[in-house]
């Protein structure tokens, strides 16, 4: 059993911390307001239109708290905060000497 990750925990805390006191509560500029509309009627951004977040993001209109934008840009949060720890615990990894192929199955 792998022991406790803390770059995961600490960079994701970290990430959370600095990117919660940024997100929006509302609609932005550039692509945010199509992509809004977009996911609330399930429609079709312009190419390439990223169907794999379109998909993932139109799950968090069921979140029953905030505006539209706001939920899209919650999952976003997410997103990054998770991101950050897995970088972080590549990171950590390599710098330790682990594995090849004990990295890929921990990411």
């Amino acid at each position: 059993m792998k022991d406790f990750r803390r770059p995961f925990w600490y960079a994701s805390a970290v990430s959370a911390l600095l990117l919660f006191a940024w997100i929006r509560a509302g609609i932005g500029d550039l692509d945010s307001p199509e992509i809004v509309a977009s996911l609330y009627d399930m429609g079709q951004m312009h190419p390439p239109g990223h169907p794999s977040y379109m998909a993932a993001a139109s799950l968090d209109l069921w979140l029953p708290f905030g505006t539209h934008a706001f939920r899209i840009a919650f999952f976003s949060f997410l997103c990054l905060v998770l991101t950050a720890g897995v970088v972080a615990e590549i990171v950590w990894s390599l710098r330790q000497g682990e594995k090849r192929e004990e990295l890929c199955w921990s990411a």
